[in-house]
């Protein structure tokens, strides 16, 4: 345990003996706002030494079990309900979103899934409208930027959600897709618009489930629950050349 972690687990400790409050229950009473409320209650419990509190932020319960589970843990009083409700209920939301992206993360594509093979083509014809495609196993799929013939050996890391974060990009910002798309042709400055795209997905796939956009997400997102589309948005605006 490092210098900085002892010294505050012993200023933890003098609050509470002073003032006889849990910091679950100050952070609650605060006059933080909701984002920072939130921010500061999911620390707590992802660094609890009691079980029941990290399950919360793991997403083991729905909204009013966490509620149940905090206030028996932490004994907080009932009128702490309207302060800690809304910052469980991102916190619930938020474990939901990172279970979905790992469920996608884990399904394979798969050539006898017709949904899988249907949202391929339709990548295809969203960037490449006036270009038809001669055949599901092609060198042209490297003009949209994947490395052979065959664009499911490039989604073996992200799986489908590698693919669905592509056609959406393609699907609902369809100019701006295509505007990169040639963009990703130059001769000099030219780039795997379908490979970087998997990349992006992976590298923000890592820092949201891992709990590294968190504060971000709490900030950035305006509508909660947070939903899938909210993910595919960020992965959007982090295209190169958006």
């Amino acid at each position: 345990m490092g210098l900085w972690m002892c010294l505050w687990k012993l200023w933890k400790w003098l609050v509470h003996a002073f003032t006889g409050t849990c910091e679950l229950y100050r952070i609650t009473y605060s006059k933080l706002s909701l984002e920072k409320r939130t921010q500061q209650i999911e620390r707590c419990l992802r660094q609890s030494k009691y079980k029941e509190l990290n399950d919360i932020y793991n997403g083991a319960y729905d909204v009013e079990q966490s509620l149940a589970v905090v206030k028996r843990v932490k004994k907080l009083p009932d009128d702490s309900d309207e302060r800690v409700l809304p910052s469980l209920r991102r916190t619930v939301s938020l474990a939901a979103l990172k279970k979905e992206l790992e469920a996608l993360r884990s399904e394979a594509y798969s050539e006898d899934n017709f949904g899988h093979k249907n949202t391929l083509l339709q990548l295809w014809n969203l960037l490449m409208p006036s270009v038809p495609l001669e055949a599901r196993i092609t060198k042209d799929w490297q003009r949209i930027g994947f490395q052979g013939t065959d664009p499911a050996t490039d989604f073996r890391g992200m799986g489908m959600l590698g693919l669905r974060c592509l056609h959406y990009f393609a699907e609902h910002h369809n100019a701006v897709a295509r505007s990169i798309h040639l963009h990703s042709h130059h001769p000099k400055h030219g780039y795997p618009l379908a490979i970087v795209s998997i990349d992006l997905t992976s590298l923000l796939f890592g820092w949201t489930t891992s709990g590294i956009m968190d504060s971000y997400l709490h900030c950035a997102v305006t509508q909660w629950p947070i939903s899938m589309d909210e993910f595919m948005e960020i992965h959007c605006k982090r295209q190169p050349h958006w």
